[in-house]
């Protein structure tokens, strides 16, 4: 397998998120955890107006607060969540 891109980032406002383009499959995905529990909502966007989406955000059977956004096509730096 092997990935176009794979970028990642943590920040202190308490949210994490990793990136990473799939050339063999369409699996291209924005996803992280979120450690703040007042964030209820993640938008991923980018300047030249071609993606504009809310992610999915799912709870672990354990608490754990992870979020997601699929893509049909690779997405390339930069992104603005």
């Amino acid at each position: 397998m092997e990935l176009d891109s794979d970028s990642k980032s943590e920040t202190d406002s308490g949210l994490s998120w990793l990136a990473s383009n799939n050339r063999d499959i369409p699996a291209n995905y924005t996803y992280g955890a979120l450690d703040d529990p007042s964030i209820a909502t993640v938008r991923i966007r980018m300047q030249n107006g071609t993606i504009d989406q809310m992610a999915k955000i799912v709870a672990t059977p354990e608490g754990a607060r992870l979020w997601f956004v699929y893509y049909k096509t690779p997405v390339n730096a930069p992104i603005e969540i």
